[in-house]
């Protein structure tokens, strides 16, 4: 009899550990991809000018999103991928003749979820980037004459015909790289048409344990919160089907009003905002982020302030001024080696915004710790 209770005894405590265990809080294992809207100050790989430990010195890991990238995956232990890769030319070597849609300032960029593409009529024109990622997609726009265009990698090529792409115009076709690729090339169309190249899809394999965090760079240099959100543009975006929009365009918006001593900015910042934020709350959510203290007169600022956080209400988006003290002023960031200029970040500068960041996301997605437990 002793021996059963005994027995009983130790079944009932195993059952109690094994509840406990199941009802403890548990990191779910899943792809969080997350998207940084904005311009040049988050994009960080179009600048010229790359001296002086300035960001762009390297422009596959130049910008805010690879610091992110690397502050969550220390975090998590999860190694994220690359998400979006846009058809940029500081990312791929062109060669042949390429137009370069949305590239310069003050270029409309029609197409693709960032605003920039890449378009060709030429056969032996090429595109070619190096690649991390297992797990990649082409994405691409439906062009006059849908041309046929080709992608190698790992001594393979496929050929995407842009005729098949959806009703909407925008086409994505996944590609099965042989283990061990890193370099891929597009090559132009041999049958005629026209080849609206928006970029790639760039994934690492689901995690198995903890939160990957994916960030996509989808900041457009020179670009207000109201330009490159055309039908085709927020089509290919909502197509990422992103979780968390960041949305941390205004750097331009102020530096405009500051120059033209105009209000039209001010309310085109109104009307930008408020779009970017329905096309986020398509897939996710979304955190307005206001720029970091800039070379413009005060009074622009706080209004830009005020239209930010009313906007972020009325929409549905998390308000996260955290950037308002990431430096003192623009003169203090270029003393302390945080901008080159008092706008745009050194890496030490995007490491702090980088960092600012994270409670932000952990908010936003509700979770208490960056592995996904509650």
């Amino acid at each position: 009899m002793r021996q059963t209770r005994a027995s009983l005894g130790v079944a009932l405590a195993a059952a109690l550990v094994l509840v406990a265990l199941l009802s403890a809080p548990a990191a779910q294992a899943r792809r969080v991809s997350i998207a940084i809207v904005g311009d040049s100050v988050q994009e960080g790989y179009t600048a010229a000018d790359f001296a002086d430990d300035f960001a762009s010195i390297d422009p596959r890991n130049a910008g805010l999103a690879p610091e992110l990238r690397r502050l969550l995956a220390s975090r998590t232990g999860e190694q994220p991928g690359a998400g979006f890769v846009p058809a940029h030319p500081a990312l791929w070597r062109f060669t042949g003749d390429w137009l370069h849609v949305g590239y310069g300032f003050g270029a409309a960029g029609p197409f693709g979820a960032s605003g920039y593409a890449a378009e060709t009529t030429d056969p032996t024109g090429t595109a070619t980037i190096e690649v991390a990622e297992p797990e990649v997609s082409v994405l691409y726009w439906r062009g006059p004459g849908g041309g046929t265009f080709r992608v190698s990698a790992g001594g393979r090529t496929w050929r995407i015909p842009t005729a098949a792409a959806r009703s909407d115009g925008g086409g994505e076709t996944r590609l099965d790289l042989p283990t061990g690729t890193r370099t891929l090339t597009v090559t132009g169309p041999a049958d005629g048409g026209l080849v609206r190249f928006t970029g790639l899809l760039a994934r690492r394999p689901a995690p198995r344990h903890a939160t990957q965090y994916e960030v996509s760079n989808l900041a457009h240099a020179g670009r207000r919160a109201g330009e490159d959100v055309t039908p085709a543009n927020r089509q290919a975006f909502e197509k990422l089907d992103i979780d968390l929009s960041l949305i941390m365009s205004g750097t331009t918006d102020e530096l405009t009003s500051n120059l033209l001593h105009s209000s039209k900015e001010l309310d085109d910042y109104d009307g930008g905002l408020r779009l970017r934020a329905r096309v986020a709350r398509r897939t996710g959510r979304c955190v307005i982020v206001p720029p970091a203290p800039l070379p413009v007169r005060r009074s622009i600022q706080r209004d830009y302030f005020r239209v930010a956080r009313r906007v972020a209400g009325e929409e549905g988006c998390g308000f996260a001024p955290v950037l308002s003290r990431v430096w003192t002023s623009p003169h203090a960031s270029v003393a302390g080696r945080l901008t080159k200029d008092g706008m745009h970040p050194t890496r030490a500068g995007y490491r702090r915004i980088a960092k600012a960041l994270v409670p932000v996301i952990v908010e936003a997605l509700g979770v208490k710790h960056l592995d996904g437990s509650r």
